[in-house]
């Protein structure tokens, strides 16, 4: 998963948020973002 274009494509609606390659961003759930990343990777993308 290409985390910067996700969070990218989530903050394009408030152009005032850019984010790009410097900054960093603080995640409160991030065992769930991997075992989310490591689902998606495995389920075929039509059944998402």
């Amino acid at each position: 998963i290409n985390w910067l274009e996700t969070f990218r494509e989530l903050f394009s609606l408030s152009p005032e948020v850019v984010i790009d390659e410097s900054e960093q961003l603080i995640v409160a759930g991030k065992h769930y973002l991997v075992k989310l990343a490591d689902l998606l990777n495995k389920t075929p993308s039509k059944t998402v």
